[in-house]
Protein backbone atom coordinates (compact mmCIF):
# COMPACT_ATOMS: atom_id res chain seq x y z
CA UNK A 1 0.00 0.00 0.00
CA UNK A 2 1.25 3.51 -0.84
CA UNK A 3 0.75 5.76 2.16
CA UNK A 4 1.77 9.10 3.60
CA UNK A 5 2.88 9.13 7.18
CA UNK A 6 1.22 11.20 9.92
CA UNK A 7 -1.89 12.18 7.99
CA UNK A 8 -3.97 14.45 10.22
CA UNK A 9 -6.45 12.01 11.72
CA UNK A 10 -8.15 14.91 13.46
CA UNK A 11 -9.87 15.96 10.21
CA UNK A 12 -11.83 18.06 10.39
CA UNK A 13 -10.66 20.23 13.31
CA UNK A 14 -14.20 20.89 14.54
CA UNK A 15 -15.52 17.36 14.09
CA UNK A 16 -16.97 17.54 17.59
CA UNK A 17 -19.69 19.76 16.16
CA UNK A 18 -20.92 17.11 13.71
CA UNK A 19 -24.63 16.49 13.58
CA UNK A 20 -26.46 13.21 14.02
CA UNK A 21 -26.08 12.47 10.32
CA UNK A 22 -22.38 11.97 10.74
CA UNK A 23 -22.42 10.64 14.28
CA UNK A 24 -23.18 7.07 13.30
CA UNK A 25 -20.16 6.67 11.02
CA UNK A 26 -17.70 9.16 12.51
CA UNK A 27 -15.72 6.56 14.53
CA UNK A 28 -15.50 4.36 11.43
CA UNK A 29 -14.36 7.38 9.42
CA UNK A 30 -11.48 8.03 11.78
CA UNK A 31 -10.46 4.38 11.54
CA UNK A 32 -10.51 4.65 7.76
CA UNK A 33 -8.37 7.78 7.86
CA UNK A 34 -5.82 6.19 10.14
CA UNK A 35 -5.83 2.92 8.16
CA UNK A 36 -5.36 4.48 4.75
CA UNK A 37 -2.96 7.31 5.58
CA UNK A 38 -0.86 6.43 8.62
CA UNK A 39 2.31 4.32 8.25
CA UNK A 40 5.14 4.00 5.72
CA UNK A 41 8.77 4.75 6.31
CA UNK A 42 9.20 7.05 3.28
CA UNK A 43 6.72 9.56 4.62
CA UNK A 44 5.67 13.20 4.17
CA UNK A 45 5.47 15.27 7.39
CA UNK A 46 2.04 16.62 8.28
CA UNK A 47 3.20 20.24 7.91
CA UNK A 48 4.24 19.59 4.27
CA UNK A 49 1.11 17.71 3.26
CA UNK A 50 -0.79 19.02 0.24
CA UNK A 51 -4.50 18.54 0.87
CA UNK A 52 -7.99 19.98 0.54
CA UNK A 53 -10.56 19.57 3.33
CA UNK A 54 -14.10 20.33 2.12
CA UNK A 55 -16.79 20.94 4.73
CA UNK A 56 -20.52 21.43 4.21
CA UNK A 57 -22.16 23.60 6.88
CA UNK A 58 -25.84 23.65 7.84
CA UNK A 59 -25.95 26.85 9.87
CA UNK A 60 -22.92 26.79 12.18
CA UNK A 61 -22.73 22.99 12.29
CA UNK A 62 -20.71 20.75 9.96
CA UNK A 63 -23.15 18.45 8.17
CA UNK A 64 -20.59 16.47 6.13
CA UNK A 65 -16.99 16.63 4.90
CA UNK A 66 -14.33 14.97 2.76
CA UNK A 67 -10.60 15.26 2.07
CA UNK A 68 -8.19 14.94 -0.88
CA UNK A 69 -4.44 14.45 -0.37
CA UNK A 70 -2.00 15.09 -3.25
CA UNK A 71 1.28 13.13 -3.32
CA UNK A 72 3.43 11.26 -5.85
CA UNK A 73 2.88 8.12 -3.76
CA UNK A 74 -0.74 7.89 -4.92
CA UNK A 75 -2.49 6.92 -8.11
CA UNK A 76 -5.32 8.88 -9.71
CA UNK A 77 -7.22 5.62 -10.09
CA UNK A 78 -9.64 4.56 -7.36
CA UNK A 79 -7.77 1.91 -5.37
CA UNK A 80 -6.95 0.72 -1.88
CA UNK A 81 -5.57 4.14 -0.90
CA UNK A 82 -9.05 5.70 -1.13
CA UNK A 83 -11.97 5.44 1.31
CA UNK A 84 -15.56 4.87 0.16
CA UNK A 85 -18.20 7.29 1.42
CA UNK A 86 -20.90 5.90 3.73
CA UNK A 87 -24.16 7.83 3.26
CA UNK A 88 -25.82 9.44 6.27
CA UNK A 89 -29.40 10.52 6.86
CA UNK A 90 -28.60 14.24 6.68
CA UNK A 91 -26.95 16.30 3.95
CA UNK A 92 -24.03 14.62 2.17
CA UNK A 93 -21.08 15.85 0.14
CA UNK A 94 -18.49 13.47 -1.31
CA UNK A 95 -15.94 13.12 -4.10
CA UNK A 96 -17.21 11.37 -7.22
CA UNK A 97 -14.73 9.39 -9.33
CA UNK A 98 -16.61 7.57 -12.05
CA UNK A 99 -19.03 5.29 -10.26
CA UNK A 100 -17.16 5.56 -6.95
CA UNK A 101 -18.25 7.89 -4.14
CA UNK A 102 -15.33 8.73 -1.85
CA UNK A 103 -14.84 10.46 1.49
CA UNK A 104 -11.01 10.23 1.41
CA UNK A 105 -8.95 10.29 -1.77
CA UNK A 106 -5.22 10.13 -2.48
CA UNK A 107 -4.14 11.63 -5.82
CA UNK A 108 -1.08 12.58 -7.82
CA UNK A 109 -0.01 16.26 -7.58
CA UNK A 110 -2.44 18.48 -9.47
CA UNK A 111 -1.85 19.40 -13.10
CA UNK A 112 -3.62 21.74 -15.54
CA UNK A 113 -7.37 20.97 -15.77
CA UNK A 114 -7.19 18.38 -12.99
CA UNK A 115 -10.41 18.43 -10.98
CA UNK A 116 -12.11 17.30 -7.79
CA UNK A 117 -15.79 16.67 -8.69
CA UNK A 118 -18.19 16.75 -5.74
CA UNK A 119 -21.50 14.96 -5.33
CA UNK A 120 -24.24 16.29 -3.00
CA UNK A 121 -27.50 14.69 -1.92
CA UNK A 122 -30.23 14.96 0.73
CA UNK A 123 -30.14 18.76 0.39
CA UNK A 124 -33.03 20.94 1.63
CA UNK A 125 -34.35 24.30 0.49
CA UNK A 126 -32.29 26.58 2.74
CA UNK A 127 -28.94 28.39 3.03
CA UNK A 128 -25.67 26.46 3.32
CA UNK A 129 -21.95 27.19 3.44
CA UNK A 130 -19.00 25.41 1.90
CA UNK A 131 -15.58 25.74 3.51
CA UNK A 132 -12.57 24.77 1.42
CA UNK A 133 -9.56 24.44 3.75
CA UNK A 134 -6.39 24.05 1.66
CA UNK A 135 -2.86 23.28 2.84
CA UNK A 136 0.27 23.82 0.71
CA UNK A 137 -1.84 23.89 -2.46
CA UNK A 138 0.65 26.17 -4.21
CA UNK A 139 1.32 24.94 -7.75
CA UNK A 140 3.33 27.33 -9.99
CA UNK A 141 1.20 28.55 -12.89
CA UNK A 142 -2.04 27.03 -11.56
CA UNK A 143 -4.96 28.31 -9.52
CA UNK A 144 -7.48 26.06 -7.78
CA UNK A 145 -11.00 27.33 -8.55
CA UNK A 146 -14.32 26.27 -7.04
CA UNK A 147 -16.86 26.22 -9.88
CA UNK A 148 -20.61 26.49 -9.29
CA UNK A 149 -22.52 25.17 -12.33
CA UNK A 150 -25.84 26.58 -11.07
CA UNK A 151 -24.71 30.21 -10.64
CA UNK A 152 -22.02 29.85 -13.32
CA UNK A 153 -19.39 31.34 -10.98
CA UNK A 154 -15.75 30.52 -10.31
CA UNK A 155 -14.11 31.34 -6.95
CA UNK A 156 -10.35 31.41 -6.40
CA UNK A 157 -9.36 29.06 -3.54
CA UNK A 158 -6.88 30.28 -0.93
CA UNK A 159 -3.95 27.81 -1.40
CA UNK A 160 -2.97 27.96 2.27
CA UNK A 161 -6.09 28.85 4.21
CA UNK A 162 -9.88 28.82 4.23
CA UNK A 163 -12.24 29.85 1.43
CA UNK A 164 -15.91 30.19 2.42
CA UNK A 165 -18.79 30.14 -0.08
CA UNK A 166 -22.41 30.73 0.93
CA UNK A 167 -25.02 29.15 -1.32
CA UNK A 168 -28.76 28.54 -1.36
CA UNK A 169 -30.84 25.55 -2.35
CA UNK A 170 -34.25 26.66 -3.62
CA UNK A 171 -37.09 25.26 -5.70
CA UNK A 172 -34.92 25.28 -8.84
CA UNK A 173 -33.58 21.75 -9.45
CA UNK A 174 -30.21 23.15 -10.52
CA UNK A 175 -29.59 24.58 -7.06
CA UNK A 176 -29.59 21.07 -5.54
CA UNK A 177 -27.96 19.27 -8.48
CA UNK A 178 -25.67 16.50 -7.29
CA UNK A 179 -22.81 17.80 -9.46
CA UNK A 180 -23.29 21.52 -8.75
CA UNK A 181 -19.77 22.04 -7.36
CA UNK A 182 -16.28 21.00 -8.43
CA UNK A 183 -12.70 22.17 -7.94
CA UNK A 184 -10.73 22.70 -11.15
CA UNK A 185 -7.06 23.61 -11.53
CA UNK A 186 -6.89 26.40 -14.11
CA UNK A 187 -4.06 28.30 -15.74
CA UNK A 188 -3.13 31.19 -13.44
CA UNK A 189 -4.13 34.50 -15.00
CA UNK A 190 -3.11 38.06 -14.22
CA UNK A 191 -5.70 39.38 -11.80
CA UNK A 192 -7.21 42.80 -12.50
CA UNK A 193 -6.16 43.91 -9.02
CA UNK A 194 -3.97 42.59 -6.20
CA UNK A 195 -4.79 43.48 -2.60
CA UNK A 196 -1.51 44.29 -0.84
CA UNK A 197 -2.91 45.09 2.58
CA UNK A 198 -6.09 45.95 4.47
CA UNK A 199 -6.40 47.46 7.94
CA UNK A 200 -9.28 48.53 10.16
CA UNK A 201 -8.95 50.56 13.36
CA UNK A 202 -11.69 51.54 15.78
CA UNK A 203 -11.82 55.08 17.15
CA UNK A 204 -14.32 56.77 19.46
CA UNK A 205 -16.32 57.92 16.45
CA UNK A 206 -16.02 55.20 13.79
CA UNK A 207 -14.01 52.37 12.26
CA UNK A 208 -11.38 53.61 9.82
CA UNK A 209 -10.49 51.24 6.97
CA UNK A 210 -7.45 51.53 4.72
CA UNK A 211 -6.34 49.25 1.91
CA UNK A 212 -3.55 49.19 -0.65
CA UNK A 213 -3.78 47.61 -4.09
CA UNK A 214 -1.40 46.95 -6.95
CA UNK A 215 -1.83 46.33 -10.67
CA UNK A 216 -5.26 47.94 -11.01
CA UNK A 217 -6.65 46.97 -14.41
CA UNK A 218 -10.17 47.95 -15.48
CA UNK A 219 -11.43 48.41 -11.90
CA UNK A 220 -14.67 50.43 -11.61
CA UNK A 221 -15.02 50.74 -7.83
CA UNK A 222 -14.46 49.19 -4.43
CA UNK A 223 -17.18 48.20 -1.98
CA UNK A 224 -16.44 48.13 1.76
CA UNK A 225 -18.41 45.30 3.35
CA UNK A 226 -19.13 44.67 7.03
CA UNK A 227 -20.26 41.53 8.88
CA UNK A 228 -21.21 40.67 12.45
CA UNK A 229 -20.31 36.98 12.06
CA UNK A 230 -17.62 36.88 9.33
CA UNK A 231 -20.04 35.06 7.01
CA UNK A 232 -22.90 37.37 6.00
CA UNK A 233 -21.68 40.74 4.69
CA UNK A 234 -23.44 43.98 3.79
CA UNK A 235 -22.02 46.88 1.78
CA UNK A 236 -21.59 50.02 3.91
CA UNK A 237 -19.73 52.22 1.43
CA UNK A 238 -18.44 52.48 -2.14
CA UNK A 239 -15.36 54.27 -3.49
CA UNK A 240 -14.61 54.83 -7.16
CA UNK A 241 -11.30 53.44 -8.37
CA UNK A 242 -8.51 55.84 -9.21
CA UNK A 243 -6.85 55.85 -12.60
CA UNK A 244 -5.47 52.44 -13.59
CA UNK A 245 -1.94 52.10 -12.28
CA UNK A 246 0.65 49.36 -12.21
CA UNK A 247 2.33 51.15 -9.28
CA UNK A 248 -0.59 50.69 -6.92
CA UNK A 249 -2.99 52.97 -5.05
CA UNK A 250 -4.17 53.55 -1.49
CA UNK A 251 -7.79 53.91 -0.39
CA UNK A 252 -9.64 54.67 2.82
CA UNK A 253 -13.18 54.85 4.18
CA UNK A 254 -14.72 55.50 7.60
CA UNK A 255 -17.64 53.43 8.89
CA UNK A 256 -19.53 56.01 10.95
CA UNK A 257 -22.38 53.61 11.77
CA UNK A 258 -20.22 50.78 13.13
CA UNK A 259 -21.71 49.25 16.31
CA UNK A 260 -19.38 48.71 19.27
CA UNK A 261 -19.38 44.88 19.05
CA UNK A 262 -16.83 42.66 17.26
CA UNK A 263 -16.99 43.22 13.49
CA UNK A 264 -15.49 41.79 10.31
CA UNK A 265 -14.63 43.73 7.14
CA UNK A 266 -13.57 42.92 3.59
CA UNK A 267 -13.11 44.88 0.35
CA UNK A 268 -14.86 43.88 -2.88
CA UNK A 269 -13.30 45.08 -6.14
CA UNK A 270 -15.74 45.47 -9.04
CA UNK A 271 -14.37 45.39 -12.59
CA UNK A 272 -15.77 47.35 -15.52
CA UNK A 273 -17.25 44.10 -16.90
CA UNK A 274 -19.09 43.43 -13.63
CA UNK A 275 -16.81 40.67 -12.31
CA UNK A 276 -15.60 40.96 -8.72
CA UNK A 277 -12.83 39.84 -6.36
CA UNK A 278 -12.55 39.99 -2.57
CA UNK A 279 -9.77 40.93 -0.19
CA UNK A 280 -8.98 38.90 2.90
CA UNK A 281 -11.29 39.38 5.90
CA UNK A 282 -10.10 41.53 8.80
CA UNK A 283 -11.50 41.45 12.34
CA UNK A 284 -12.11 44.54 14.50
CA UNK A 285 -12.45 44.11 18.25
CA UNK A 286 -15.32 45.60 20.22
CA UNK A 287 -12.93 47.91 22.03
CA UNK A 288 -13.91 50.02 25.00
CA UNK A 289 -16.13 52.48 23.17
CA UNK A 290 -19.29 52.67 25.28
CA UNK A 291 -22.76 53.80 24.38
CA UNK A 292 -23.75 57.13 25.83
CA UNK A 293 -24.99 60.70 25.49
CA UNK A 294 -22.91 63.82 26.03
CA UNK A 295 -23.88 67.48 26.30
CA UNK A 296 -21.32 69.40 24.26
CA UNK A 297 -20.50 72.90 25.56
CA UNK A 298 -22.26 73.09 28.92
CA UNK A 299 -23.31 75.75 30.11
CA UNK A 300 -25.66 76.26 27.19
CA UNK A 301 -25.28 79.50 25.25
CA UNK A 302 -27.43 80.98 22.51
CA UNK A 303 -30.32 78.67 23.48
CA UNK A 304 -29.06 75.61 21.58
CA UNK A 305 -28.31 72.23 23.22
CA UNK A 306 -25.71 70.17 21.33
CA UNK A 307 -26.45 66.54 22.28
CA UNK A 308 -23.92 63.93 21.10
CA UNK A 309 -25.05 60.32 20.49
CA UNK A 310 -22.26 57.71 20.85
CA UNK A 311 -22.70 54.15 19.52
CA UNK A 312 -26.49 54.34 19.80
CA UNK A 313 -28.92 52.13 17.91
CA UNK A 314 -30.79 53.54 14.95
CA UNK A 315 -34.34 54.62 15.63
CA UNK A 316 -36.61 57.32 17.01
CA UNK A 317 -35.57 59.12 20.22
CA UNK A 318 -37.52 61.61 22.36
CA UNK A 319 -35.72 64.52 24.04
CA UNK A 320 -37.38 66.48 26.86
CA UNK A 321 -36.12 69.54 28.72
CA UNK A 322 -37.54 69.91 32.26
CA UNK A 323 -37.17 72.90 34.61
CA UNK A 324 -36.63 72.86 38.39
CA UNK A 325 -40.40 72.85 38.99
CA UNK A 326 -40.75 69.59 37.05
CA UNK A 327 -42.43 71.31 34.11
CA UNK A 328 -41.65 70.09 30.61
CA UNK A 329 -40.67 73.13 28.57
CA UNK A 330 -39.96 71.34 25.29
CA UNK A 331 -40.27 67.87 23.69
CA UNK A 332 -38.42 67.03 20.50
CA UNK A 333 -38.47 63.78 18.50
CA UNK A 334 -35.30 62.91 16.54
CA UNK A 335 -34.53 60.08 14.13
CA UNK A 336 -31.04 58.72 14.73
CA UNK A 337 -29.34 56.84 11.86
CA UNK A 338 -27.25 54.74 14.27
CA UNK A 339 -23.68 54.99 15.57
CA UNK A 340 -22.38 58.45 16.39
CA UNK A 341 -24.15 61.71 15.64
CA UNK A 342 -24.95 65.14 17.07
CA UNK A 343 -28.51 66.40 17.59
CA UNK A 344 -29.32 70.08 18.13
CA UNK A 345 -32.23 71.05 20.42
CA UNK A 346 -33.42 74.66 20.28
CA UNK A 347 -34.75 75.97 23.60
CA UNK A 348 -37.81 78.27 23.60
CA UNK A 349 -36.93 81.95 23.34
CA UNK A 350 -38.56 82.50 26.77
CA UNK A 351 -36.24 80.02 28.57
CA UNK A 352 -34.76 81.73 31.62
CA UNK A 353 -31.22 81.25 32.83
CA UNK A 354 -30.87 78.43 35.35
CA UNK A 355 -30.47 74.68 35.85
CA UNK A 356 -32.49 72.21 33.75
CA UNK A 357 -32.65 68.48 33.15
CA UNK A 358 -32.44 66.91 29.69
CA UNK A 359 -34.18 63.53 29.45
CA UNK A 360 -33.34 61.26 26.49
CA UNK A 361 -35.86 58.45 25.98
CA UNK A 362 -34.32 55.66 23.87
CA UNK A 363 -35.78 53.22 21.36
CA UNK A 364 -36.43 50.62 24.09
CA UNK A 365 -38.20 53.18 26.36
CA UNK A 366 -35.32 53.48 28.83
CA UNK A 367 -34.15 56.98 29.64
CA UNK A 368 -31.01 58.90 30.48
CA UNK A 369 -30.97 62.26 32.28
CA UNK A 370 -28.35 65.00 31.90
CA UNK A 371 -28.10 68.27 33.83
CA UNK A 372 -27.50 71.49 31.95
CA UNK A 373 -26.94 75.11 32.91
CA UNK A 374 -28.55 77.68 30.68
CA UNK A 375 -26.71 80.99 30.74
CA UNK A 376 -28.11 84.42 29.93
CA UNK A 377 -28.42 85.01 26.20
Amino acid sequence: MKTVKNFNANFPANAANYTTGLYGWLPLFFLLVCFFFVSSASATPVTDMVKIDTRLYNGNVVADANVVVFDVAYSNAVDGDDATKLSNAGENIAIQRGNSILVVEGRQPAVLNDMVPFRMWNMHQQDYRLEIVASNLITPGLNAMLEDSYLNTSTLINPNGTTSINFTVNSNAGSSAANRFRIVFRQAAILPVTFISISANRTTANVKLNWEVAAEINIRNYEVQRSADGINFITIGTISAKANSSNGNNYGLSDATAPSKILFYRIKSVETNGESKYSSIIKVSAGDVKQGFTIVSNPIENGVINLQFTNQQAGSYKIKVINNSGQNIITQNVNHAGGNNNQLVNLPATTAAGIYRVMIITTDNTYTTKTIIVSNK
